[in-house]
């Protein structure tokens, strides 16, 4: 082998040794080295551990998108998905993750339910095997057993987060709350499309 050779031998060895030893110090210091969020934020909710462990993602794949950080925000969103708890959508407020998170739980509770905002003040429920729809005037004074996405319609036209506690769905609740705290907290997102409901 060349002079030329065993120089570069040596200095592909050393770039590798001190990517393994630079790896170690931060899986030592408790970082997961991955550049898949979603298999991370799977792994953290199944092993029960803290949604902020998305933020101890690492990987060393430079110039690539997106960012750690970019990475670091969807694995949140992921587990507030996989755990269905949208009050971890606070956590990303102000923001276009917060956002993406609140919709991204609400989004299957609907699909579940079969119930939804229909038109000014009224949901629409499919029921039964045939998925008959039932549509519900939304007014407390009117109706004796509203569907939860009636009691979350009224509780955010009165932009009312205390309203929100009569939804049984516990998952519902959370949404309720969160985009009714987020729509009083920050009038910058007012505008987006996740507000765009009445």
């Amino acid at each position: 082998m060349s002079k030329l050779g065993i120089i570069v031998s040596i200095v592909i060895a050393t770039i590798l040794l001190w990517i393994l030893f630079y790896q170690n110090i931060y899986r030592l210091l408790g970082y997961y080295i991955t550049t898949d969020q979603n298999v991370l934020a799977q792994y953290l909710v199944d092993q029960h551990l803290p949604f902020s462990d998305c933020l101890k993602l690492m990987h060393f794949k430079r110039g690539t998108a997106p960012s750690v950080s970019e990475k670091r925000l969807d694995c949140v969103v992921r587990y507030a998905v996989i755990a269905k708890n949208p009050s971890i959508c606070e956590q990303l407020m102000p923001s276009q993750y917060g956002l993406e998170c609140i919709s991204s739980t609400w989004g299957p509770l609907i699909d579940e339910s079969n119930c939804h905002w229909y038109q000014d003040n009224s949901v629409r429920c499919f029921e039964g095997e045939k998925l008959i729809p039932r549509v519900t005037v939304c007014e407390q004074s009117s109706v004796k057993k509203m569907p939860d996405e009636c009691w979350h319609r009224i509780a955010f036209k009165n932009k009312d987060a205390a309203m929100c506690k009569t939804i049984e769905n516990s998952i519902l609740r959370s949404v309720c709350e969160v985009r009714i705290n987020t729509w009083n907290q920050f009038p910058e997102l007012r505008s987006t499309q996740y507000f765009s409901l009445p």
